[in-house]
This record gives C-alpha cells, structure tokens and sequence, in this order.
C-alpha cells in the first residue's frame, strides 16, 4: 500500500499541470497568441498538445505504477521545450526557468520510484 504522504506529494507535484492544462482549454487562442508572441511554430496546435499532456500526464502521475512512470517522464521532456520557447527564447526568466528545472527534478524522483522491469527481464534476473 502506498503511503498517503506519496499521493499527497504528487498531488502537489502536478497542480500545476493540472491547472495550468485546464487555462490553455478555457482560452485557446489568447494562449496561441502568447505562444506566438514566443516564437512557438503553431501555436495554436501547441498550446492544445501542451494542455493534452499537461491533463493527462498529470492525472496519470497521480495515479502511481508504470502509467505514473511514463507520464513523469513525458511531463519532464515536456519542460524542456517550454522552458525554452517561453522563459529563454521569450525573454530570460530564470525564476520560472529554475521553477520547471524543479519540477523536473521532482518528476524524475517519481518515475525512479515507480521504475519496476519488464517482464521478461525480471524472469531472467531471477534464473
């Protein structure tokens, strides 16, 4: 069983994620424009791609298991870009460039922890 504290840490870890997907779905094309403004290539198409792995990595990051593993991953890579296009290219913002390394720091942690083998790798570890 899981630990409460564990649940309550992702919670946190991806409430931005999750609030941040649904703003980009409430107001799209404001988005696009920012986006835009940023010299991120179509930036309507991105910013609904962004809200669809901000959404679903972060529900999926909640969740726990390998789902849990994937979608940190993702959503780490997914900084990567961002932190870029918005926070570097856009204008130097090392506080929210510093913020996204953080969350990447506590997304990796994650996926170290729900790491588990394939399969066919654990049988032959254990022959």
């Amino acid at each position: 069983m899981r630990h409460p504290w564990a649940t309550t840490g992702r919670v946190l870890l991806v409430l931005i994620f999750l609030v941040s997907g649904i703003g980009k779905l409430a107001a799209p094309r404001a988005l696009a424009a920012y986006a835009g403004a940023h010299h991120v290539p179509l930036p309507l198409a991105a910013v609904l791609i962004a809200a669809v792995i901000e959404i679903a990595g972060g529900i999926l990051v909640i969740s726990g298991g390998q789902r849990a593993y994937y979608a940190a991953i993702v959503l780490a890579i997914y900084l990567i870009p961002v932190s870029i296009f918005i926070h570097i290219v856009g204008g130097f913002d090392a506080v929210n460039v510093l913020k996204n390394i953080a969350i990447a720091g506590g997304l990796i942690a994650i996926a170290a922890h729900e790491w588990r083998p394939a399969p066919a790798t654990r049988k032959a570890q254990a022959a």
